[in-house]
C-alpha cells in the first residue's frame, strides 16, 4: 500500500515524500515516519479513516486513512501521512476524551 507524507498547507516548495508499505513493521522502516518515533514524548502510531479526520486535514486527499503520530499517551497528536487503506496491526486513533465505542 502507498503512504504519502502530510505537508501542512502553509508550507510551500516541499513536495511530499511517498513510500510503499506492507505492514506496521515496514511502516517503521520509512525514515520520515520513523523520525516521529524518536521524540521523547512519542506514544504510538495510529490510523483514522478520513471520514473521521479533523477539520481541514482532507483538503488534498480523498479516500483511505490518516496515519497519526500520538504523543503524551495520546493527548497530543499529529497527522503524519495519508494511506490508501487501513493497515493491519495499527491501532485506531481515538480523539482525546472520547471512547473507542463513540
Amino acid at each position: 500500500m502507498r503512504i504519502r507524507q502530510h505537508i501542512p498547507s502553509f508550507v510551500d516548495g516541499v513536495p511530499p515524500a511517498a513510500a510503499e508499505i506492507t505492514d506496521a513493521v515496514s511502516l517503521h522502516r520509512v525514515p520520515w515516519i520513523h523520525a516521529w518515533s524518536l521524540d521523547p514524548g512519542f506514544h504510538r502510531f495510529s490510523q483514522a479513516p478520513l471520514s473521521r479526520a479533523p477539520v481541514g486535514e482532507t483538503r488534498s486527499y480523498t479516500g483511505g486513512y490518516l496515519l497519526m503520530a500520538e504523543h503524551d499517551e495520546g493527548r497530543v497528536w499529529w497527522v503524519v501521512g495519508y494511506m490508501d487503506a487501513k493497515l493491519a496491526g495499527l491501532p485506531d486513533w481515538v480523539a482525546p476524551g472520547r471512547s473507542s465505542q463513540s
